[in-house]
């Protein structure tokens, strides 16, 4: 399954979600577990994406799932080269934002969760 994984709100949530790149986050750790167990199952090809640019989800990518040598990018540099039968994580559903009416289906955090849990355990 080839998913693109947003990181803001949906691999951490900011103190105030409005000011991101400022103050605290917390880890989405239920989201972070399902998708390397995921990838060490090999059923997850993950691709780690920001508004916040390439730099942001590349620096988020080492971060958390370093091990695993994740792509990263920024979404206006990639989006128009979504692979079909794609899916995205995202604390967005598709009719909210253009660049998500590419993906076969978009998860909001909490759905992939249950997804995956139904799907890998």
């Amino acid at each position: 399954m080839k998913l693109y994984v947003d990181v803001d709100e949906t691999l951490i949530f900011w103190a105030n979600p409005f000011m991101p790149y400022a103050g605290t986050f917390k880890l989405n750790t239920d989201l972070i577990g399902v998708l390397k167990k995921g990838m060490d199952l090999e059923k997850y090809d993950v691709t780690i994406w920001s508004a916040g640019g390439a730099s942001w989800a590349g620096e988020v990518a080492r971060k958390l799932f370093n091990k695993y040598n994740l792509p990263s990018s920024g979404k206006s540099e990639l989006y128009q080269q979504i692979p079909k039968n794609s899916y995205a994580i995202d604390d967005r559903l598709a009719q909210n934002r253009f660049y998500l009416t590419r993906f076969k289906r978009v998860f909001l955090p909490e759905e992939f969760v249950t997804y995956a849990k139904n799907s890998l355990y």
